[in-house]
Protein backbone atom coordinates (compact mmCIF):
# COMPACT_ATOMS: atom_id res chain seq x y z
CA UNK A 1 0.00 0.00 0.00
CA UNK A 2 0.81 3.65 -0.06
CA UNK A 3 1.95 3.92 3.04
CA UNK A 4 3.73 1.23 3.35
CA UNK A 5 5.88 2.43 0.29
CA UNK A 6 6.33 5.78 1.69
CA UNK A 7 8.00 4.74 4.76
CA UNK A 8 10.30 2.57 3.13
CA UNK A 9 11.53 5.60 -0.03
CA UNK A 10 11.75 7.79 3.60
CA UNK A 11 13.81 5.46 4.87
CA UNK A 12 15.56 4.78 1.56
CA UNK A 13 16.19 7.88 0.42
CA UNK A 14 19.19 10.24 1.73
CA UNK A 15 22.92 11.36 0.63
CA UNK A 16 24.45 7.77 -0.57
CA UNK A 17 21.35 7.35 -3.42
CA UNK A 18 21.73 8.92 -6.72
CA UNK A 19 18.20 8.58 -7.94
CA UNK A 20 15.14 7.10 -6.51
CA UNK A 21 12.69 6.56 -9.53
CA UNK A 22 9.48 5.63 -9.03
CA UNK A 23 6.20 4.50 -11.66
CA UNK A 24 3.29 5.69 -9.54
CA UNK A 25 2.21 9.34 -9.12
CA UNK A 26 0.39 8.97 -6.16
CA UNK A 27 3.56 7.67 -4.09
CA UNK A 28 5.73 9.73 -5.92
CA UNK A 29 3.85 12.84 -5.43
CA UNK A 30 3.33 12.04 -1.23
CA UNK A 31 7.13 11.53 -0.70
CA UNK A 32 7.86 14.66 -2.46
CA UNK A 33 5.30 16.73 -0.41
CA UNK A 34 6.46 14.82 2.88
CA UNK A 35 10.32 15.91 1.61
CA UNK A 36 9.37 19.43 1.14
CA UNK A 37 7.34 19.62 5.06
CA UNK A 38 10.47 18.45 6.22
CA UNK A 39 12.62 20.49 4.34
CA UNK A 40 14.64 18.16 3.00
CA UNK A 41 15.03 20.29 -0.55
CA UNK A 42 18.49 18.77 -0.71
CA UNK A 43 16.60 15.27 -1.63
CA UNK A 44 14.24 16.55 -4.00
CA UNK A 45 16.71 16.69 -7.21
CA UNK A 46 17.04 13.07 -6.19
CA UNK A 47 13.61 11.68 -6.66
CA UNK A 48 12.42 11.11 -10.46
CA UNK A 49 9.17 10.23 -11.53
CA UNK A 50 8.96 7.29 -14.35
CA UNK A 51 6.83 8.08 -17.54
CA UNK A 52 8.10 5.74 -20.03
CA UNK A 53 4.95 3.08 -21.56
CA UNK A 54 7.56 0.50 -20.76
CA UNK A 55 7.53 -1.66 -17.28
CA UNK A 56 10.22 -0.01 -14.86
CA UNK A 57 11.83 -3.19 -13.93
CA UNK A 58 12.17 -4.23 -18.07
CA UNK A 59 13.56 -0.95 -18.48
CA UNK A 60 16.19 -0.72 -15.76
CA UNK A 61 16.98 -4.32 -16.55
CA UNK A 62 16.36 -5.12 -12.63
CA UNK A 63 14.63 -8.75 -13.75
CA UNK A 64 18.17 -9.68 -14.75
CA UNK A 65 19.67 -8.34 -11.92
CA UNK A 66 17.55 -10.18 -9.51
CA UNK A 67 18.24 -13.41 -11.54
CA UNK A 68 22.11 -12.79 -11.50
CA UNK A 69 21.25 -12.31 -7.62
CA UNK A 70 19.87 -15.38 -7.44
CA UNK A 71 22.29 -17.55 -8.92
CA UNK A 72 24.55 -19.61 -6.82
CA UNK A 73 27.56 -18.02 -8.78
CA UNK A 74 28.34 -14.33 -10.12
CA UNK A 75 31.10 -13.82 -12.55
CA UNK A 76 32.96 -10.75 -12.34
CA UNK A 77 34.08 -8.34 -15.11
CA UNK A 78 37.53 -9.86 -15.46
CA UNK A 79 36.07 -13.63 -15.69
CA UNK A 80 36.76 -14.44 -12.11
CA UNK A 81 33.73 -15.59 -9.87
CA UNK A 82 32.14 -15.75 -6.63
CA UNK A 83 30.11 -18.59 -5.63
CA UNK A 84 27.78 -18.24 -3.01
CA UNK A 85 26.43 -21.05 -0.62
CA UNK A 86 24.34 -20.78 2.13
CA UNK A 87 23.43 -23.42 4.67
CA UNK A 88 21.39 -23.00 7.84
CA UNK A 89 24.15 -22.06 9.98
CA UNK A 90 25.89 -19.67 7.63
CA UNK A 91 26.80 -18.19 4.43
CA UNK A 92 29.79 -19.14 2.64
CA UNK A 93 32.07 -17.09 -0.72
CA UNK A 94 34.57 -18.78 -2.51
CA UNK A 95 36.08 -16.98 -4.86
CA UNK A 96 37.68 -18.17 -8.03
CA UNK A 97 40.00 -17.12 -10.73
CA UNK A 98 38.42 -18.83 -13.40
CA UNK A 99 38.86 -17.74 -16.87
CA UNK A 100 40.73 -14.92 -15.77
CA UNK A 101 44.16 -16.09 -16.68
CA UNK A 102 45.63 -12.24 -18.11
CA UNK A 103 49.10 -12.01 -18.69
CA UNK A 104 49.73 -10.81 -14.82
CA UNK A 105 52.09 -12.88 -12.29
CA UNK A 106 50.69 -15.04 -10.17
CA UNK A 107 50.48 -13.54 -7.10
CA UNK A 108 49.29 -10.34 -8.76
CA UNK A 109 46.56 -12.04 -10.42
CA UNK A 110 45.54 -13.49 -7.18
CA UNK A 111 45.57 -10.09 -5.16
CA UNK A 112 43.64 -7.99 -8.35
CA UNK A 113 40.68 -10.73 -8.38
CA UNK A 114 40.41 -10.74 -4.72
CA UNK A 115 40.44 -7.02 -5.08
CA UNK A 116 37.53 -6.88 -7.42
CA UNK A 117 35.72 -9.51 -5.77
CA UNK A 118 35.06 -7.17 -2.29
CA UNK A 119 33.01 -4.40 -4.21
CA UNK A 120 30.95 -7.42 -6.15
CA UNK A 121 30.41 -8.94 -2.75
CA UNK A 122 29.52 -6.54 -0.75
CA UNK A 123 26.74 -6.00 -3.69
CA UNK A 124 25.57 -9.30 -3.52
CA UNK A 125 25.16 -9.61 0.32
CA UNK A 126 23.29 -6.22 0.52
CA UNK A 127 21.28 -7.52 -2.50
CA UNK A 128 20.62 -10.80 -1.56
CA UNK A 129 19.88 -9.43 2.14
CA UNK A 130 21.90 -12.04 3.31
CA UNK A 131 22.70 -12.62 7.47
CA UNK A 132 24.25 -13.92 10.37
CA UNK A 133 27.61 -15.65 9.58
CA UNK A 134 29.23 -14.72 6.87
CA UNK A 135 32.57 -16.51 5.56
CA UNK A 136 34.70 -15.75 2.78
CA UNK A 137 37.11 -17.65 0.94
CA UNK A 138 39.54 -15.50 -0.54
CA UNK A 139 42.19 -16.76 -3.16
CA UNK A 140 44.99 -17.82 -1.19
CA UNK A 141 46.85 -13.99 0.20
CA UNK A 142 50.45 -14.68 1.15
CA UNK A 143 51.80 -11.21 2.57
CA UNK A 144 50.40 -10.37 5.24
CA UNK A 145 50.15 -6.55 3.53
CA UNK A 146 47.39 -7.87 0.78
CA UNK A 147 45.55 -9.29 3.32
CA UNK A 148 45.26 -6.11 5.16
CA UNK A 149 44.55 -4.25 1.88
CA UNK A 150 42.01 -6.60 0.81
CA UNK A 151 40.23 -5.84 4.25
CA UNK A 152 40.53 -2.60 3.95
CA UNK A 153 38.91 -2.79 0.67
CA UNK A 154 36.14 -5.30 1.59
CA UNK A 155 34.80 -3.02 4.53
CA UNK A 156 35.40 0.41 2.18
CA UNK A 157 32.28 -1.08 0.59
CA UNK A 158 30.47 -2.92 3.46
CA UNK A 159 30.42 0.27 5.06
CA UNK A 160 27.65 1.33 2.78
CA UNK A 161 25.51 -1.47 3.68
CA UNK A 162 22.91 0.14 6.36
CA UNK A 163 22.71 -3.23 8.57
CA UNK A 164 25.08 -3.94 11.58
CA UNK A 165 28.36 -5.63 11.04
CA UNK A 166 30.59 -6.76 13.47
CA UNK A 167 33.77 -8.76 13.88
CA UNK A 168 35.13 -7.83 10.18
CA UNK A 169 38.40 -9.65 10.31
CA UNK A 170 40.39 -12.74 8.96
CA UNK A 171 40.48 -15.77 10.75
CA UNK A 172 43.55 -17.64 12.00
CA UNK A 173 42.47 -20.39 8.85
CA UNK A 174 42.66 -17.37 6.44
CA UNK A 175 39.01 -16.61 6.11
CA UNK A 176 37.61 -13.81 6.69
CA UNK A 177 34.64 -14.17 9.08
CA UNK A 178 31.78 -11.31 10.12
CA UNK A 179 28.37 -10.98 11.17
CA UNK A 180 25.56 -9.15 9.60
CA UNK A 181 22.47 -8.13 11.50
CA UNK A 182 19.54 -10.16 10.12
CA UNK A 183 16.56 -7.87 9.26
CA UNK A 184 13.62 -8.78 6.80
CA UNK A 185 13.57 -11.20 4.53
CA UNK A 186 16.30 -12.71 2.24
CA UNK A 187 15.70 -12.14 -1.72
CA UNK A 188 15.24 -15.54 -2.44
CA UNK A 189 12.45 -15.85 -0.31
CA UNK A 190 10.14 -13.79 -2.52
CA UNK A 191 11.60 -15.42 -5.55
CA UNK A 192 12.42 -19.39 -4.80
CA UNK A 193 10.85 -22.37 -3.03
CA UNK A 194 12.47 -25.48 -1.82
CA UNK A 195 12.54 -28.18 -4.53
CA UNK A 196 9.78 -30.71 -3.36
CA UNK A 197 11.87 -33.90 -4.88
CA UNK A 198 15.27 -33.06 -3.72
CA UNK A 199 13.97 -31.21 -0.41
CA UNK A 200 16.50 -28.21 -1.01
CA UNK A 201 19.68 -30.20 -0.51
CA UNK A 202 20.10 -29.97 -4.74
CA UNK A 203 20.40 -33.46 -4.49
CA UNK A 204 19.21 -36.87 -5.53
CA UNK A 205 19.67 -39.89 -4.94
CA UNK A 206 21.82 -42.01 -7.29
CA UNK A 207 21.26 -44.77 -10.18
CA UNK A 208 22.96 -47.34 -7.45
CA UNK A 209 21.50 -46.14 -4.66
CA UNK A 210 18.28 -46.66 -5.82
CA UNK A 211 19.09 -50.06 -7.48
CA UNK A 212 20.19 -51.27 -3.79
CA UNK A 213 17.12 -49.81 -1.80
CA UNK A 214 14.99 -51.56 -4.94
CA UNK A 215 16.83 -54.69 -4.29
CA UNK A 216 17.02 -55.14 -0.66
CA UNK A 217 12.94 -53.99 -0.36
CA UNK A 218 11.82 -56.77 -3.01
CA UNK A 219 13.78 -59.59 -0.85
CA UNK A 220 12.59 -58.30 2.29
CA UNK A 221 8.70 -58.08 0.84
CA UNK A 222 9.05 -61.61 -1.68
CA UNK A 223 9.32 -63.58 2.02
CA UNK A 224 5.69 -62.98 2.24
CA UNK A 225 3.74 -65.81 0.85
CA UNK A 226 0.14 -63.87 1.05
CA UNK A 227 1.99 -61.81 -2.26
CA UNK A 228 0.32 -62.55 -5.26
CA UNK A 229 1.68 -59.83 -7.34
CA UNK A 230 4.57 -57.12 -6.98
CA UNK A 231 4.62 -54.13 -9.54
CA UNK A 232 7.08 -52.01 -9.17
CA UNK A 233 7.01 -48.83 -11.15
CA UNK A 234 10.64 -47.10 -12.07
CA UNK A 235 12.36 -45.65 -14.71
CA UNK A 236 13.56 -47.58 -17.44
CA UNK A 237 17.17 -48.23 -16.92
CA UNK A 238 16.50 -49.09 -13.15
CA UNK A 239 14.36 -51.96 -14.40
CA UNK A 240 17.12 -52.84 -16.48
CA UNK A 241 19.99 -53.14 -13.75
CA UNK A 242 17.08 -54.86 -11.23
CA UNK A 243 16.35 -57.42 -13.55
CA UNK A 244 19.97 -58.41 -13.64
CA UNK A 245 20.07 -58.65 -9.76
CA UNK A 246 16.33 -60.71 -8.72
CA UNK A 247 13.81 -62.94 -10.84
CA UNK A 248 10.80 -63.55 -9.40
CA UNK A 249 7.50 -64.39 -11.35
CA UNK A 250 5.56 -62.56 -8.91
CA UNK A 251 7.24 -59.11 -9.74
CA UNK A 252 6.20 -57.30 -12.60
CA UNK A 253 7.47 -53.94 -14.19
CA UNK A 254 6.26 -50.79 -15.52
CA UNK A 255 8.31 -47.64 -16.43
CA UNK A 256 7.10 -44.84 -14.27
CA UNK A 257 9.97 -41.93 -14.26
CA UNK A 258 7.65 -39.92 -11.93
CA UNK A 259 9.38 -40.86 -8.73
CA UNK A 260 12.30 -38.27 -8.13
CA UNK A 261 12.76 -38.41 -4.52
CA UNK A 262 12.91 -42.63 -3.56
CA UNK A 263 13.09 -43.58 -7.67
CA UNK A 264 10.65 -46.08 -7.94
CA UNK A 265 7.10 -47.17 -6.37
CA UNK A 266 6.22 -50.75 -5.13
CA UNK A 267 2.69 -51.61 -5.48
CA UNK A 268 1.74 -54.93 -3.47
CA UNK A 269 -1.34 -57.44 -4.44
CA UNK A 270 -2.31 -59.68 -1.88
CA UNK A 271 -4.56 -62.66 -2.01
Amino acid sequence: DNNSILKKALTLLDEDIDEFIIDDEDSFNKIKNTLEENKKNYLLKKLKKYFKDEDIFSYYKIDTQIERALDRKVYLESGASIVIEKTEALVSIDVNTGQNTGNQSSQNLIFNTNLEACKEIARQIKLRNLAGIIIIDFIDLKKISDRKKILEELKRYLKKDRMEINSLDFSHLGLVQFTRKRQGKELSFYYREKCHYCEGTSYLLSKDRIILNLFAELNSQIKYNDLDKIVVKTKKDIIKEIKKLISNPKIEYEEDSNFYKEGYKIELYRR
